[in-house]
């Protein structure tokens, strides 16, 4: 990059003004590394030899179409011209720190000494409390090259944000030795310009397996890259690429913004069941919460055929729930996997029951030290029961009847997956334009269990309504709220469906 050159006239010893030699000594930027930001790999690509994803998958024919991990972003970011693919991840409310190579047209011909001034402004708005950072510069004679340390002033916005940030790079102050000893003033000026891709996240990234409040902050691997940020960005802040996180209301918002992505945007599916990994198809390779980005790669059809198996990647309402907590977790958020079951307030034997949210409820307690989740608090509504064609006695469990699949088969839920936050839930896999109004106004979830469960319960897949019924699945047989058999949910009275907390 270019600039005015730094010039000084010295005059050659000799006669009166006999002769003058004019030298013109100007230096420029050459390199810039960005410091103390988190560690960022590079976008993985588990088809190519070049920077290929950091865990092999051999049995995974699809491209992750750059949403694996790669190896670390090292070296300096950026070397006589923009590179945007190249980006730094800071801290909220931080400076942004350098180290800064510059290099000289010629070796200096006596010591001299600068200020190095780095003047921020962002495109994409105003960087709010983010100003002039400077060094002093000490250069020998003979040297050509130098490298410093800078921090700009002030800190980036309170925000979960990107930034396209450019970089005037000034030269000041600058004092040459002549041969008299006597410093001489230089010009200085604009030496360099420089642009940069800048990301801030809330809090120190998280290991995205833990769920317990006062959960282990730092995560030895981050799980940071410049897609993943990106998409993160893009699903909470939009077209403006910034989002504020300076109050509690903001974070509920932040959290209802990237659920609303998630849900609506139709992300692949996986088989998360109720585990923290997922699945690549019905029986392939796992894949951890680090790695569960891979939703986000094209569905394409996999092992053709059977027509059973449309998609390479299959799963449900765990698997959208698990890729908001990974999403947030590298912003520093730290979310819970929560499981709402169905429950009725009326036993077959007639008797009531009342239930609070903690029975509705099962909130993920792990601790990423763990293997597998603890188990869990709350449990599903069991009853026995005697099938009369076999007269033997099983357990029931409420289940949640949905529509019917094919040839009239009965399909069921066992709990809704929801992502806990503060008191709030949000669900996964169903769009949130078919939440309840004022959900839907305050955005920022569902307030209790109960409230969440009611909705649940009156969701309509078409002309069909969903209710509760008793379920035992060996043998599959089905009961009302009375204990009545039945060997088709389908066949239950409405007066005869199971009453909803």
């Amino acid at each position: 990059m270019g600039g005015r050159t730094s010039s000084v006239s010295r005059v050659m010893s000799g006669g009166t003004h006999r002769s003058t030699l004019v030298t013109s000594w100007a230096v420029r930027v050459t390199g810039i590394e960005f410091t103390n930001d988190f560690p960022i790999r590079e976008n993985g690509n588990n088809h190519s030899n070049k920077a290929p994803d950091a865990v092999s998958y051999p049995k995974i024919k699809e491209n992750f179409k750059g949403w694996g991990l790669g190896p670390y972003v090292v070296g300096w970011d950026w070397e006589g011209s923009d590179n945007l693919k190249r980006a730094a991840c800071y801290h909220r409310q931080k400076p942004i720190s350098m180290r800064v190579r510059l290099h000289s047209s010629q070796p200096a011909p006596s010591p001299r000494t600068f200020t190095l001034h780095a003047e921020p402004t962002v495109s994409n708005g105003n960087p709010a409390g983010l100003s002039a950072g400077s060094v002093k510069v000490s250069w020998p004679s003979g040297s050509q090259e130098q490298i410093v340390e800078i921090t700009t002033g002030g800190a980036l916005p309170n925000e979960v944000s990107q930034y396209d940030l450019h970089l005037a790079w000034f030269v000041k102050e600058l004092a040459i030795s002549s041969p008299e000893g006597t410093p001489s003033a230089g010009v200085g000026g604009v030496i360099s310009r420089t642009r940069h891709t800048i990301y801030s996240i809330w809090e120190d990234p998280l290991n995205p397996s833990v769920s317990n409040k006062a959960g282990k902050k730092w995560f030895a691997d981050t799980g940071l890259t410049k897609q993943r940020l990106d998409k993160l960005i893009q699903a909470i802040g939009g077209d403006k690429h910034r989002f504020p996180t300076a109050t509690k209301a903001d974070i509920d918002r932040l959290i209802w913004n990237l659920h609303h992505h998630v849900n609506s945007s139709s992300p692949p599916y996986f088989n998360g069941q109720r585990g923290v990994t997922i699945s690549y198809g019905m029986d392939g390779p796992e894949l951890d919460l680090l790695d569960q980005w891979v939703m986000w790669a094209p569905s394409r059809t996999w092992k053709r055929p059977p027509k059973a198996q449309p998609h390479w990647n299959y799963g449900a309402c765990i698997s959208y729930v698990q890729l908001m907590k990974t999403m947030l977790a590298i912003a520093g958020i730290n979310s819970q996997r929560a499981w709402l079951y169905p429950k009725t307030t009326q036993w077959p034997n007639g008797e009531d029951v009342d239930w609070d949210d903690s029975d509705l409820l099962d909130l993920e307690d792990r601790d990423p030290d763990v293997e597998k989740y603890r188990i869990p608090k709350t449990t599903p509504q069991e009853w026995p029961f005697a099938d009369p064609n076999t007269k033997l006695m099983s357990k029931a469990t409420v289940r949640l009847i949905e529509k019917p699949g094919p040839h009239g088969t009965p399909f069921y839920e066992a709990f809704e997956a929801c992502l806990y936050y503060d008191g709030k839930l949000v669900p996964g896999a169903i769009p949130p334009r078919r939440y309840p109004a004022d959900v839907l106004h305050d955005r920022v979830g569902f307030a209790n269990a109960k409230e969440l469960l009611r909705w649940w319960h009156s969701v309509k897949h078409g002309d069909f309504k969903r209710f509760m019924a008793w379920v035992s699945e060996s043998p599959l047989a089905f009961f009302d709220k009375d204990g009545t058999y039945y060997s088709s949910p389908y066949k239950i009275p409405v007066s005869k469906q199971l009453p909803v907390p």
